[in-house]
C-alpha cells in the first residue's frame, strides 16, 4: 500500500512539473510574440519619423526656408513675411501616426 502511494505521488509530481514547464513555455513564447510586435511597432513609427521628417525638409527647401538646427525638430521661428507655414499632415500624403 505504501509503495502504490509512493508510486502515485511520484506520478502526480512528474504531471505536475511537467504542466508547470507547459506552462513556463507558453508564457515564453507570449512574451515573444509581444517584444516582436512592440519591435515592429517601433520600426514603423521609426519609419514614419523619417518619412515626415524628410517631407518637412522637402517643403522647408520648397519654401525657401533654412533648414532647422535642431536635428530635424521642427523650427519654432515664425514665418518670414509674405509666407504661410504648411503643415505637412495636412496634405494626406502621410499616414497618421498610431496612438498604440
Amino acid at each position: 500500500m505504501r509503495a502504490a502511494n509512493q508510486e502515485l505521488l511520484k506520478q502526480r509530481d512528474e504531471e505536475y512539473q511537467a504542466r508547470v514547464y507547459q506552462e513556463k513555455q507558453q508564457e515564453k513564447s507570449r512574451s515573444i510574440a509581444l517584444l516582436k510586435k512592440k519591435e515592429h511597432e517601433l520600426q514603423l513609427k521609426d519609419q514614419q519619423l523619417r518619412a515626415v521628417r524628410q517631407r518637412v525638409q522637402e517643403l522647408e527647401r520648397a519654401a525657401g526656408v533654412q533648414p532647422a538646427s535642431t536635428g530635424g525638430k521642427p523650427s519654432l521661428e515664425p514665418p518670414a513675411s509674405g509666407q504661410r507655414r504648411h503643415d505637412p499632415a495636412a496634405d494626406g500624403c502621410l499616414p497618421p501616426l498610431s496612438a498604440r
